[in-house]
Formats: C-alpha cells, structure tokens, sequence
C-alpha cells in the first residue's frame, strides 16, 4: 500500500507540472484534462481542486491572466514587459529569475529562443529547467524539438521516447516522432506513430503526414486516396506535388502532369518539381511518337 502511494503521488506530482505547463501557454482546457487525472486518484487533492475552479474561471473569461505568471510576481512582471514589447526587460527578469532557480524562467527563456529560430540556445534553458525540476518532463519534449529542428534526430528520439514513457496519450509527441522518422528514412516506424497520434486526436495535419509517409513506403493507393480527400482543404504545392507522384508511381501519367503543373503554379520555384514534370512530358509524347510510327508502319489489309 505504501508503495502504491509513492506511485501515485509521483504520477499526481507529474500530472501536475504538466497541467501547469499548459496554463504557462494559455491552454486551459488541456491543464484541465491533466487536472481531472489527478482528482481520479486523489479526490481530495486541494491544489487540483483550487487550480482547476481558477482555470473554469479563465474560460469563462472572466480572468485572462496566466495562472503561472500571476501567481509569480517577476514572472508577471516578464509578461507585462513582453506585452509592452520591452524585449530586454522581458529577457533580463526572466535571466534574473533562472539563475535563482526559477525552472520557470527558465523554460520560458527555452520558449523565447526556440520562437526565435535559436534551437540551440533554447535547448540549454529547456535542459536547465530540467535540471531544476526533475519532474519537469514537459521539457523534454522541447527539448526533442530543438533537436529535431537542429537534425539532431538520434538525441531528439531519445529525448521523446523518455517523455512518452511518462505521457503516453500524447498525440503531439507521436507525430513528432513520426516526422522525425519519416526524415530518417524509416517510413515503417514513422507509420505506426501516426496512426497513434491520429487515433489520439483526429487531426488533418496527421492525416497529410500520414499520406505523405504512405507515398515513402511505395502506397501510392492509400496515399492518394488520403492526400485527394484532403485537397479540398490544404491547397498547397506539396499536397499537389505528392498526389502527382501518386499517379506516377501509379501510371497515371496524364493526371500525375496535371497535379504536378498545380504544384508547379503554387510553388516558389521549385527546380527539382519542374525537372519531374519535364520528364514526365517527354515520356508522354514519346510514347505517342511509338504510336503513330507503329501505326503507320502496320500494313493495310487488301480488300
């Protein structure tokens, strides 16, 4: 029974961080989700209980202030400077606070320099916030992130597979794993994580990854059939490009130009699509070529 406590209050702990994580970021409804998990374990868990009524408080508008930030006074003071676009204001409290233990700021600067293309600088916060808060385990999905985004992909694999441990019904975190393995070439793995997320949350960004990761592993059915129904809503050079590919690895050669000449229009230049598309053409008008010469040279039939 002792045991079974000290899992418990780990996991309420974790649960915890978590739903604070997402009030740092303004996602409410999400805190609450992971706020409900702990009232499951422990009904009587005060700061759940006083946390989300502030939270249903929020949404209903009557509050809009983050829970994190108005409860911590430079936090909020950081917010306010942000707010009036006082950059270094912004960025020399929260420095303030990192250093003396805030894994607040510090996961905040992590958030600051990842929005700002700095991946690597980010990944130091993100790390320093873990190291302050070992039961921080939002960061190391930051983390993955800013790996990921520095072609780190080994480091930000082990890093999502140390957050998935502890959040397994994280959709985010699935097809993150998924792009990243799709970038590695291993279309098998990237199709399982997929389909994960989008059992999770049925979301049309995993859907497109997931036609996109059929078309890698030679479907090139499944993967139109997904990337056509999609079309209707994401007009893109990619998704065009992509169903055009479809119909070539299909033999579709007439409709795969079609597709293409629409990524063509939709894309900046694109050197390597018109290239397809040329090769395409010239397969085409070569075979109608063998055509007619064959014709012409079958002799007629005497009458």
């Amino acid at each position: 029974m002792l045991g079974s406590s000290v899992i418990a209050s780990e996991i309420t702990d974790d649960y915890m961080d978590i739903a604070k994580n997402y009030c740092a970021l303004g996602h409410y409804k999400n805190a609450i989700i992971y706020l409900d998990k702990i009232l499951q374990v422990e009904p009587s868990n005060k700061q759940a209980q006083t946390l989300k009524h502030g939270l249903e408080t929020v949404i209903s508008g009557k509050n809009r202030n983050s829970y994190i930030t108005a409860a911590d006074k430079p936090l909020m003071q950081a917010a306010d400077y942000k707010l009036a676009g006082n950059l270094q204001g912004e960025l020399n409290t929260l420095k303030a606070e990192s250093d003396k233990g805030s894994h607040w700021a510090s996961y905040f600067l992590g958030e600051y320099y990842l929005s700002n293309n700095n991946p690597s600088m980010a990944v130091s916060y993100y790390n320093k916030a873990f190291k302050q808060n070992a039961n921080f385990i939002q960061c190391c999905l930051k983390i993955a992130e800013c790996f990921a985004a520095m072609d780190r992909y080994a480091d930000a694999i082990d890093f999502l597979n140390q957050y998935l441990i502890i959040n397994n019904e994280d959709d985010y975190a699935y097809a993150l794993r998924a792009k990243i393995n799709l970038k590695q070439g291993l279309a098998s793995d990237a199709e399982n994580d997929i389909i994960t997320a989008a059992a999770l949350n049925d979301d049309i960004t995993y859907k497109y990854l997931y036609g996109k990761i059929l078309y890698e592993r030679n479907n090139y059915r499944e993967s139109k059939k997904i990337l056509d129904e999609l079309s209707g809503e994401i007009k893109t050079s990619e998704i065009y490009k992509y169903i055009g590919l479809c119909d070539y690895g299909l033999g579709d050669y007439n409709n795969a130009l079609l597709n293409l000449d629409k990524a063509i229009i939709l894309s900046d230049d694109d050197i390597e699509l018109k290239n397809k598309y040329n090769e395409i053409k010239a397969m085409l008008q070569n075979s109608s070529l063998t055509g007619r010469e064959n014709e012409e040279e079958t002799p007629q039939q005497e009458e």
